[in-house]
């Protein structure tokens, strides 16, 4: 069974020289079996940041979705692919910097189970 795409792939933050904060746009991913991320970033100035993605069913009341692991953006360049099997309305990344700059790449697409 192949999977069908629903969402993307679009950009949900598409920066150059980013240095703070920023929250992407949220994701509609009702019905949607597979959300994938891909967090590039590339001519970083020792970039150290750290992403979080947040989920909300009425887009007022934001969670953190809890992930083994920390998900950081250092060094010069780098990718991270982040899947998300949602059992929520919306999810949305946010980007905290603690210090340098970076030119920030993240892309969603969504897919559901093909019949």
């Amino acid at each position: 069974m192949g999977r069908k795409l629903l969402i993307g792939p679009k950009d949900i933050i598409d920066e150059t020289g980013l240095d703070t904060t920023t929250t992407g746009a949220a994701t509609y991913c009702e019905n949607v079996d597979l959300v994938s991320y891909d967090i590039i970033w590339s001519n970083g100035n020792t970039p150290v940041a750290t992403v979080v993605f947040e989920y909300s069913n009425d887009k007022t009341e934001w969670r953190d979705l809890v992930f083994s692991g920390t998900i950081s953006i250092s060094g010069a360049s780098g990718v991270h692919r982040v899947d998300i099997e949602p059992n929520f309305v919306y999810v949305r990344p946010k980007v905290t910097f603690s210090s340098g700059d970076t030119d920030l790449l993240i892309e969603v697409k969504g897919t559901t189970k093909g019949a």
